[in-house]
């Protein structure tokens, strides 16, 4: 039998001995969560015989290749009475009842969406992966909706639940999107002292926050794990292998799993699970909006960087105005020439047809600081703009203002519930995805902050260091980004025999022929 071990003082011991409603185990890479959910479900199991549990995942896939696995694992088989695969339901000698269900949400074709859940009474769920792209804000709200149950509590630990016991266990790596905002940013600011509207926590008969010694007071926990709290359980390569591959923020999110490294940021709508797509499969999909008909507009942007790395954007925009950032590079120490060369190879190898039928050379929209005679790298002399100019690359001004740019940005990253995501295939799209290939791109998007004031509150001005890519992207949507188009085919045009005026007497029709049209 595997043997579950805690540590004394760790955030997994936490967990279990946290009473909230809603707790939510979560942290870097192989930290222990996803056993300590099973774990926690298991404990609930047997102390409330007879309860109706759910134990859930994004997608089918992932709920039984994980969860539902780690499941059995731990769970004795001699508290196992049946377990009905096609139902994906196990019964328990104790007569306790766990269902195995997805969240994903699924088109039915006639404009609604289902998922795999029961409309069931719960007396505990636990969800793993909450963050999972398919798992929606409103999914997590109808969960909690569900959790009515009130079996009797049978164990001997005085501080549970009398009945129910109505808990939710989650689990979660740190990554931005609703559930940081809703569920770990509001926790982050009450340690602060700041109150956030989004806090769950408990309320009096008007619906407002009932204080307690001059504070509110959550129904939700958030424990956050280092993958060190669960080295004893990993080979010591593991650890090595992901110390070697992530640095400074990465490392703070996936290694030491700190939710802090989000506090702040600029773009706190970004999320990778949604705005990042895998580079061939972003390119597929814009080869099947080639070979449909679609005609997709260019779009670039430029910032110069000198000691600092210059950074360059290639979009391109389909009809509905979705643009999709497939290339650039972000380099330091780079001619203009070789930087010339590397933006022309980028139009070659990815805008494809669009530039052919062009009225005009493309323009990059770029830095102002490029058409000045005067910079950091020039004395005297041509521009930054001319010298492209000459190397076959044209540049136009792009707009500097800081927080207007900014406030586009949030616009392109914000989901348009009216919008089909082409990549999900679910209502809700952003107008900027970027391929995962464009890794700098990410880390500057996830980690670009506010500056903060006197009382460490953030101000509205950004932190001027490490935002090129930032600047780029600001540039290259000072304007509206060009719509693509849907080109229709053109027919060949008939035969001037076919062409002609031909009179017949109507005699001569013949009504009965399967050619003859009314």
């Amino acid at each position: 039998m595997n043997t579950y071990k805690l540590i004394a003082g760790s955030a997994a011991e936490a967990f279990h001995l946290s009473r909230k409603k809603i707790r939510l185990y979560g942290g870097g890479f192989a930290n222990g969560k996803t056993t300590a959910l099973v774990a926690d479900a298991l404990r609930i199991a047997i102390d409330y015989p007879g309860a109706t549990m759910l134990l859930g995942r994004a997608s089918y896939p992932k709920l039984n290749s994980t969860l539902r696995r780690e499941f059995f694992k731990w769970c004795p088989r001699q508290w196992i009475k049946s377990f009905n695969k096609q139902e994906n339901t196990c019964v328990l000698r104790n007569d306790t009842v766990i269902d195995f269900r997805y969240i994903e949400q699924r088109s039915s074709g006639d404009g609604e969406s289902t998922s795999n859940l029961l409309s069931a009474n719960y007396d505990y769920i636990g969800i793993d992966q909450i963050e999972d792209p398919e798992i929606a804000e409103h999914d997590f709200e109808q969960l909690l909706g569900r959790l009515r149950g009130n079996t009797p509590y049978a164990g001997s630990d005085a501080t549970m639940p009398r009945t129910g016991p109505r808990m939710m266990s989650l689990t979660c790596n740190p990554t931005l999107g609703w559930v940081y905002k809703r569920l770990v940013k509001p926790l982050h600011d009450l340690k602060a002292g700041r109150f956030n509207p989004d806090l769950i926590c408990e309320v009096d008969s008007e619906g407002l926050p009932l204080l307690r010694n001059g504070q509110p007071t959550p129904i939700i926990a958030v424990f956050e794990a280092s993958t060190y709290e669960n080295a004893q359980n990993l080979e010591a390569d593991y650890i090595k292998t992901l110390e070697a591959t992530y640095r400074g923020k990465m490392r703070d999110r996936y290694l030491l799993g700190k939710w802090v490294a989000f506090d702040g940021v600029v773009y706190d709508e970004f999320d990778e699970d949604i705005h990042v797509i895998a580079h061939d499969f972003l390119l597929k999909h814009i080869a099947d909006l080639r070979n449909e008909g679609h005609q997709l507009a260019i779009i670039e942007g430029y910032d110069l960087g000198i000691t600092a790395p210059s950074c360059y954007l290639l979009g391109l925009t389909d009809a509905m105005g979705i643009t999709y950032i497939v290339d650039g590079f972000y380099e330091r120490d780079m001619g203009i020439a070789k930087q010339a060369e590397l933006i022309l190879r980028s139009r070659n190898t990815y805008a494809g047809p669009e530039l052919i039928v062009r009225d005009t050379e493309p323009e990059v929209l770029a830095d102002p600081a490029i058409f000045r005679r005067t910079n950091a790298s020039l004395t005297v002399g041509q521009t930054t703009a001319t010298m492209f100019n000459e190397n076959g690359v044209y540049m136009r001004r792009g707009n500097n203002a800081i927080l207007n740019g900014i406030i586009k940005v949030k616009q392109h990253l914000h989901l348009r519930n009216t919008l089909m995501n082409p990549f999900t295939h679910a209502y809700g799209c952003p107008s900027l995805f970027v391929s995962d290939k464009l890794t700098w791109f990410r880390d500057e998007m996830s980690t670009w902050r506010w500056k903060r004031g006197k009382d460490d509150a953030a101000i509205d001005t950004p932190v001027d260091a490490n935002n090129h890519a930032m600047d780029a992207l600001k540039y290259m949507l000072t304007d509206t980004p060009p719509m693509g188009r849907i080109v229709t085919t053109t027919r060949r045009p008939l035969p001037p025999k076919l062409r002609m005026w031909n009179e017949m007497e109507a005699a001569t029709l013949d009504n009965r022929s399967h050619r003859y049209m009314r």
